[in-house]
Formats: structure tokens, sequence, C-alpha cells
């Protein structure tokens, strides 16, 4: 048997070996998907510069959640490439997070987990959680009492501008965190308006914001907005998430 060509090489120079002598064979089989090994390189390479153009460097830790897909693995082998060290949530507890932001998906994902409670999340102290998909409103009590994000805060964005838009202060009560947020990121103006005429409202005045009056439903000639929809139906015991979208009539 022969010498091992690898020993000795990191795991960013093996990729390139192989994508230089292999670039059209394939290196992951996904579903319907097939990536080879000169095409996976470039993908790498183009997240690698992606992470050092948002200033990860050398020894930095990436979290990482993902489901097995090929995502993963260009993460993972991009952290290599710039020596970085990808931690999956999991090891939330060895790396003692303070900050954790989520969407509803990942927080069901941990309180469904049969372990949560062996592990130690004292270190854990306040991050965003984002309803983005008919979370219960219950489940941001539960973030806060089972996981223990003790000044969890429910944000506001959207695709156009931030998931982290509008935000609260970590000193405001629970009740008001768990409010979709209200303070706009700095640099970012926000305006309410009326919901029938468009214009601005007076301050106490409820409206709705501008931009997303899209997503409010006109229902006998009422405003309703689809979250109050999805809050009622979860209120029943046998209702584990709903999510609320309209329909020409």
């Amino acid at each position: 048997m022969g010498a091992n060509p690898f020993r000795g090489k990191t795991v960013g120079q093996m990729l390139d070996e192989l994508a230089a002598r292999y670039p059209e064979r394939k290196a992951i089989v996904f579903a319907d998907e097939r990536i080879g090994y000169g095409e996976l390189r470039r993908r790498v390479d183009r997240l690698a510069r992606g992470l050092l153009a948002l200033g990860i460097r050398k020894d930095d830790k990436v979290a990482l959640w993902l489901p097995n897909r090929p995502a993963w693995l260009i993460v993972q082998y991009a952290c290599a490439r710039i020596g970085a060290t990808v931690v999956a949530l999991y090891l939330m507890e060895k790396e003692r997070i303070t900050v954790w932001n989520a969407v509803d998906a990942m927080i069901l994902g941990v309180l469904d987990h049969t372990d949560l409670d062996r592990y130690d999340r004292s270190s854990l102290g306040t991050g965003g959680v984002a309803m983005t998909s008919g979370g219960a409103q219950s489940l941001f009590d539960e973030a806060v009492a089972r996981i223990g994000l003790r000044q969890a805060f429910q944000p506001y964005g959207m695709t156009e501008v931030n998931a982290l838009a509008l935000y609260h202060n970590l000193d405001e009560p629970p009740e008001s965190r768990k409010l979709p947020g209200i303070w706009p990121a700095p640099g970012l103006e926000v305006r309410v308006v009326n919901p029938e005429t468009g214009e601005p409202c007076k301050v106490g005045e409820e409206g709705e914001l501008k931009g997303r009056l899209r997503e409010v439903l006109r229902i006998s000639h009422f405003m309703v907005a689809p979250r109050e929809i999805e809050e009622f139906l979860m209120a029943h015991p046998k209702v584990h998430q709903a999510f609320v979208v309209g329909v020409p009539d």
C-alpha cells in the first residue's frame, strides 16, 4: 500500500487537489442535485470570501443550524478554508453561548429535544425570538421559561430590510418584549399609516407598517391581521401551529 497522498494536508488543500483531478466527478448527491468537486470548490471559495468580508477570522466560532443538506458541507469547508470553527447549536452548552437569535421552527426543534433538560443553558441571556411560520404566542413564554432566554424579545423584520429591523430594549417588561419589535434599528425610518387611507397615523393611533399592508386581510369590510387568526386557532390545545394566507374570493 502506498503512502497516503493527503497526509499532512489541510481540508482546503485536499479539496483543491480533488477539484483539480476530478472537477466533474460527483462530490455530493442530494435529491435531484449533483455537485462536482470543481463546483463544490467554487461554492466553498465564494462563501469563504463572504465570511471574511463579514469579519470572520481564524479561530472564530461560527454557529450553524442546518439540516443535512449540501449547504452544511459548504459552510463547513468554507470555515475550514479560513481557519474558523463550525459550532453546531447542540454544542450550546459547551460553548457557553449567551445570545441566540432563532425562528419558531428552530425553537420547536430545541423544545422537542428529548434531552433538553439535561443540558446547562444558564449562559443564555437574550436573543430575538421570531415567529415566521405561525408560531404560537406561548412559544415565546416557553423560550424564556424552558430554554432559558431570560431577556428574549420578539423582533419585527422583513426580507427587504433585516430580520431585526424593529426590536426591543432589554429592560422592557416581558409582556412588552413578547410583542413584535417597536424600536427601529439605527439608520432605519419607519412609518405607521392608516390601512384605509395610507395616511401617517398620529401618536397613539393604531395603524399598520407601510410596506406590509398587503398582509392585512379584508374580511366583511374589516381589516384583519393574519396573526390574529393564527393566535385564535392556536389557542385550541390540539393546534400546534397555524399559518394564515389570503386567497381571492
